[in-house]
């Protein structure tokens, strides 16, 4: 039977043992819920391990890996299974290898409890790879050694950024050093931070005598350059940056001009300074300088030459034309500018009118030749119609590429020098023909006189012959013939002794047209039938000073000469007319100085005067028409008695057109 502390003791071991049950089964509850976190831990831990976007790796103590991640593989390029067959240092860069190894021992050994380090690994392709580590020891749970644990970061990109940065700021530093511009940094009260080389050639003094010192005030004092002081307080006071010229002194004393270009140092927003890049501009300046006077120089030889300089583009368009040049033109230069060379309105010829070539103009043969042109003469009819005789110069002109892109011309009026040396010419000629006239004259009047003594004797024996025969006698023809003879003998003498100018003329005050009015009946006497005589005189004819019967003579002589120029008749033309000249009138025959004139002109119609006959006309005992026929005295008599009067005569006469003979006689200083 069952006694209540047996019961009791029933009791409670049945409480004991369900408390002992429900204590297991809360240990083993907890101990699961230990395990579940520890495997979901183990759970998150490998997530992470296996997707995490750095390298992990765990490695003996020898450095041999045991396990590592995806990330790491990819980083070196290697296989899990690959890593596990090669120590750390098989894939750390040769020069960091004996750090990575002392770095391991350490950690393994307890000295470090963490590595943080950045070095080269060489990857599977042979290709260096920067990384950062961070290393740690984990321990084992059975006391083997510990694992080391790492992180390794691929630092390639980083590193090759900052490789590069450095470069740049070495190469910045290079060319800041190296520049031949002045580089400076100023603080805000001019103060000199730091300085190129540059800097120290340019203004002679050292870096370290620059540095900290103002520079306003060493090589810009205020008192010198008070607008460059005021430039900088514009720039500080934040003006824009712009382009600044201005002198420094450097420590030698010499002046040297700078161009600036200056920029605000800012550091966190706040002004600190300016940056100033100056460039020595003195040898331009310098150079400009003299180019300058140079212009000025070339200028005024240019406006005060007195050849004429014109510049022509590769068109032919003048593009300048000094003072001289506008004079020769007869332009000034605003019309003449952007005109063609070879303008209508300036007509171009040679020296005798003729048509000049356009190819042989100065332009054109320096353009086809690209080579310089001398002493080219031709002529221009000026927009003024005054003709003026050129000698020119012209050489081209070549642009950066050799090309020619125009022309430079020299032009000179020689109108006065070739008339001068046409009418010195002439003159010569006209010297030489007076020289070999009076010799003529002198041989003419030596004849004469021997020839009058003779005659003297023959007449006088013949008169005294015709006095002892009776007037009835046959025998008195012949003594009549030797008297006829002897008057005509006696006529010659005299035209040789006028013509040698022995015999003296009467000068006084004439008019011509009365002259030749007076003579107008003896004229029509003394030409043929078949010969028609026009008189067409001018009222008012100057007066003029002459020897009345010579000048008769002389008309008389051009009417025969005339007349025997017509053998089958035509019409004679006599012309009286007064002359105003102004300019020289210059021909192949004589020269006609400027001044007041009567003129007188025997025209006719006949066969005309040939080129070489002309050239010999007035020369004694010259003739066309035969020893029975002339005594060559004729014209050259005309051509003295107009040389005594002081005028000159003109021919003007072609082969079959006819001749005319027109004489200049000076009128007298007063009209009465």
């Amino acid at each position: 039977m069952r006694t209540p502390e047996s019961n009791r003791d029933e009791r409670n071991a049945r409480e004991k043992s369900s408390t002992r049950a429900r204590f297991a089964a809360l240990k083993r509850t907890k101990k699961g819920r230990r395990l579940d976190k520890l495997l979901e831990g183990e759970a998150q831990f490998r997530a992470i391990f296996e997707n995490a976007a750095i390298g992990i790796v765990l490695a003996d103590t020898e450095g041999r890996p045991e396990e590592c991640n995806p990330a790491f593989e990819r980083m070196f390029g290697y296989t899990a299974s690959e890593l596990m067959a090669m120590r750390i240092d098989d894939f750390t860069h040769p020069d960091d290898t004996h750090e990575t190894l002392a770095a391991l021992r350490a950690l393994v050994d307890g000295e470090l409890e963490h590595v943080h380090t950045e070095k080269r690994c060489i990857h599977k392709d042979g290709s260096v790879i920067w990384v950062h580590i961070v290393a740690s020891t984990v321990p084992r749970e059975n006391g083997k050694l510990a694992l080391s644990i790492a992180m390794v970061e691929d630092i390639s990109a980083q590193k090759k950024a900052e490789s590069e940065a450095v470069a740049a700021r070495d190469y910045a530093a290079d060319l800041i050093e190296t520049a031949d511009a002045i580089i400076i940094g100023l603080d805000l009260d001019g103060v000199v931070l730091d300085c190129n080389t540059a800097a120290e050639k340019i203004s002679g003094y050292t870096r370290e005598q620059l540095v900290g010192q103002n520079w306003f005030e060493l090589v810009v004092p205020r008192e010198r350059y008070p607008h460059v002081w005021a430039e900088f307080e514009r720039l500080l006071a934040g003006g824009p940056a712009r382009r600044f010229e201005n002198p420094i002194l450097t420590k030698s004393g010499e002046e040297r001009y700078i161009v600036w270009r200056n920029t605000e140092l800012r550091r966190d927003g706040q002004n600190i300074g300016t940056i100033s890049i100056g460039i020595d501009v003195t040898e331009r300046k310098q150079t400009e300088e003299a180019l300058r006077r140079e212009r000025d120089l070339v200028s005024q030889i240019m406006e005060t030459s007195t050849a004429g300089i014109v510049a022509l583009d590769r068109a032919g368009e003048i593009t300048f034309a000094n003072a001289s040049a506008e004079e020769v033109l007869g332009l000034s230069k605003d019309v003449a500018t952007g005109r063609l060379y070879n303008a209508p309105s300036w007509r171009i010829t040679d020296y005798d009118g003729e048509p000049f070539p356009e190819t042989e103009l100065p332009f054109a043969r320096v353009m086809a030749t690209r080579q310089a042109v001398r002493d080219v003469r031709h002529a221009i009819e000026r927009p003024d119609g005054q003709r003026v005789l050129l000698l020119v110069n012209a050489a081209p002109t070549f642009d950066k590429d050799g090309e020619i892109d125009g022309v430079v011309t020299a032009i000179e009026d020689v109108t006065g020098v070739v008339r001068a040396e046409e009418e010195r010419a002439l003159l010569q000629t006209e010297l030489l023909q007076a020289q070999k006239m009076e010799a003529v004259g002198r041989l003419a009047g030596g004849v004469a006189h021997n020839f009058n003594n003779l005659l003297t004797a023959i007449s006088g024996y013949n008169e005294l012959l015709l006095a002892k025969l009776p007037a009835d006698s046959d025998l008195r023809a012949e003594p009549e013939e030797v008297r006829r003879a002897a008057e005509r003998a006696a006529k010659v003498a005299q035209e040789l002794l006028l013509f040698s100018r022995r015999e003296p003329g009467r000068s006084e005050n004439l008019d011509l047209g009365d002259v030749v009015a007076e003579m107008e009946v003896m004229l029509r006497q003394l030409i043929r039938s078949d010969t028609e005589i026009v008189i067409e005189l001018a009222p008012n004819l100057y007066r003029i000073e002459g020897d009345r019967s010579r000048l008769e003579q002389a008309i008389v002589n051009l009417v025969i000469n005339a007349c025997d120029a017509m053998p089958e008749g035509g019409q004679l033309t006599i012309k009286t007319a007064n002359l105003d000249l102004a300019e020289p009138y210059i021909t192949a025959d004589a020269t006609l100085a400027p001044g007041r004139y009567v003129v007188l002109a025997v025209k006719d119609t006949g066969t005309g005067i040939n080129e070489s006959t002309r050239a010999k006309i007035f020369e004694p005992f010259f003739t066309t028409k035969g020893p029975a026929h002339g005594t060559g005295l004729g014209l050259s008599m005309v051509f003295g008695i107009v040389e005594d009067t002081g005028g000159r005569i003109f021919v003007d006469s072609r082969e079959n057109e006819g001749a005319t003979f027109t004489i200049y006689l000076p009128a007298r200083a007063s009209v009465s």
